[in-house]
């Protein structure tokens, strides 16, 4: 079998990548743009899906079975020309679903920005629920996911479409919330920080890739699943854990300048439908945080 991910340079890519290794007998494949190192992939094609006469030639090259749909090139530092990013992803999904036929499955992964601010539901949220973004990432995200419905509806395309809830684990990013806490406590011994009262769901990100490697091969046509661990954990906790885990003190620095506009108070989701495919969770959030850690110190 031959797997393509598009977008493999990734913190989620890379773990996808592994989960097939270690789990599957597969050729993998990626295009990127970003040149990067990771054991398992048979080849790299580098170059933008914008080009559809570069991602046709690969396609026909590649004949995969699978298509993964990683790409995201939002920046949230830039995001108030939101108008450039939609028009980047309109053509990016109308390029993608214009070369590729029903033989091949493409798993489309979404984010938990898509559901927005789902206080009032007093629930977990399910794969059903309506979008309310309350954030241009969620908005594009939304809409990226309605522009491949409305293709895969067109041309009778095999799509199953993922919602990934807050990602945390070894690779992760500065830019993100653990990843920023970590390498902010080993390099400066302080952290600056924002609200620490939201509630998030996290799950680890080799959990979650071998989420989407399950879905790829036992989802449901059209369904969508949410990649989430189902409970709910205070900002301030993790925080917490961070520091605990990471056995040195560190000056915690409140800036209000970090405080986001779009701030969400709480979001937990249900994963039911996932586990209904066989999906185990395997890494706490400690397992999760500790590993980080051990990332940071290795490499940064």
């Amino acid at each position: 079998m031959k797997v393509l991910i598009l977008g493999g340079s990734g913190f989620l890519g890379k773990h996808l990548i592994k989960s097939f290794s270690k789990n599957e007998n597969v050729s993998i494949y990626t295009i990127t743009r970003n040149a990067f190192e990771v054991d398992g992939v048979s080849e790299k094609y580098f170059g933008n899906i914008l080009d559809v006469e570069f991602l046709k030639d690969s396609i026909n090259e590649i004949e995969p079975q699978i298509v993964f749909y990683l790409i995201s090139d939002f920046d949230h530092k830039k995001y108030d020309d939101l108008s450039t990013y939609l028009g980047n992803s309109t053509k990016r999904v109308e390029n993608l679903t214009s070369v590729l036929n029903e033989k091949t499955r493409i798993v489309y992964v979404g984010s938990a920005a898509q559901y927005g601010n789902k206080e009032k539901l007093n629930r977990k949220v399910v794969e059903s629920d309506s979008f309310n973004p309350v954030s241009h990432y969620g908005l594009m995200k939304s809409f990226e996911e309605a522009q491949l419905k409305y293709f895969a509806n067109k041309y009778k395309l095999n799509v199953v479409y993922t919602r990934i809830f807050n990602l945390i684990g070894p690779g992760e990013p500065s830019i993100t919330f653990s990843g920023s806490m970590v390498s902010q406590s080993l390099k400066k011994g302080r952290i600056n920080h924002g609200n620490l009262y939201p509630i998030r769901d996290f799950v680890d990100v080799r959990d979650a890739a071998d989420a989407l490697r399950i879905i790829s091969k036992r989802g449901k046509k059209d369904s969508v699943y949410n990649v989430c661990s189902s409970f709910g954990t205070k900002i301030s906790e993790l925080l917490d854990l961070i520091i605990n885990n990471l056995g040195k003190e560190v000056i915690l620095e409140k800036n209000s300048d970090t405080t986001r506009r779009e701030e969400i108070p709480k979001i937990v989701g249900c994963n039911k439908q996932l586990s209904k495919l066989g999906w185990i969770q395997r890494y706490s959030l400690e397992n999760s945080v500790k590993d980080l850690i051990k990332f940071y110190l290795k490499y940064e």
